[in-house]
């Protein structure tokens, strides 16, 4: 797994460990990601073994967690639609209710998977309200929304939001697609006309950063201490794409895509500083 995708992984261990573990989140996968349905299954297996085989006394990575998951548990339970890309009907909750009105009866907890969110009709959901509100004890919900479907309203602010991040290979893949960033002669020519939005030391750090082949790290120190500047830097970035011409059109992609990456790496919570390092690693060419 990769850093971002183990601290999430490790984040929730703990909180079961503590018995802090929400009752209910719904889960997307990273606007990048290319097999997004995948992605966010095998997450929540995977993070669901691993809590089965630390119930159990085994390792983590004991094929165990799996197993049982595949050949079911009545501490675990999965809602799937009979038919795919078809909403689901309300008799297809016929299992959801009775399992809320039990405690575990090995696990020291439960779990719920609720797979392809988007076929939940407003009826169904509405249903679902008060159980997901406030489920039985001890019990968590996990809400598949691979598909970023719009929910009810009293739905989304029940949950808590995740966002399960990219692999290292989809990451390594982003950066390759992305491995020469703008021109640095177009970038000190463009702080140069930036006016008076940075003071002078800030456009001498700018410019060295730009000039230097990947030393950016005084310009992150500076950015710790100012989040002004932050918010300058962020604003220049944007105010770049547009000046962009024709025959810069692929740069001008990066560049936006970059901007993306950094505004949804928000949602899951990776550290200001890591993300400014992505981006300022992505931009200026080496």
């Amino acid at each position: 797994m990769g850093i971002t995708e183990n601290r999430l992984n490790s984040t929730l261990y703990h909180k079961w460990k503590q018995n802090e573990l929400g009752h209910f989140y719904i889960l997307k996968a990273h606007p990048l990601e290319r097999n997004k349905k995948e992605r966010v299954h095998q997450w929540i297996k995977g993070f669901i073994s691993r809590i089965i085989n630390e119930e159990r006394g085994h390792s983590e990575n004991s094929a165990l967690g799996m197993n049982i998951l595949h050949e079911g548990h009545p501490d675990l339970y999965t809602l799937i639609p009979k038919e795919m890309e078809k909403n689901y009907k309300v008799d297809e909750l016929a299992g959801f209710f009775p399992f809320h009105e039990h405690r575990p009866m090995e696990f020291r907890w439960r779990f719920m998977v609720i797979h392809h969110g988007h076929l939940l009709t407003p009826t169904i959901l509405n249903k679902m309200l008060k159980t997901l509100e406030a489920p039985s004890e001890q019990t968590t919900i996990f809400l598949d929304n691979h598909k970023s479907g719009q929910l009810l309203p009293t739905i989304e602010s029940r949950a808590i939001h995740l966002t399960i991040p990219l692999q290292n290979k989809e990451l390594k893949e982003h950066s390759s697609s992305l491995n020469q960033g703008l021109d640095r002669e177009y970038l000190l020519s463009q702080l140069n006309r930036s006016g008076e939005l940075f003071n002078e030391e800030q456009q001498h750090l700018l410019k060295n950063t730009f000039q230097s082949q990947g030393h950016y790290h005084p310009l992150i120190d500076q950015l710790k201490r100012d989040h002004a500047f932050q918010s300058k830097l962020y604003q220049f970035l944007i105010e770049l794409a547009p000046s962009l011409n024709s025959d810069t059109y692929k740069q001008k992609e990066r560049l936006l895509n970059e901007l993306k990456w950094f505004s949804h790496s928000k949602s899951f919570h990776s550290p200001p500083m890591e993300r400014w390092v992505a981006l300022l690693e992505s931009i200026i060419s080496s």
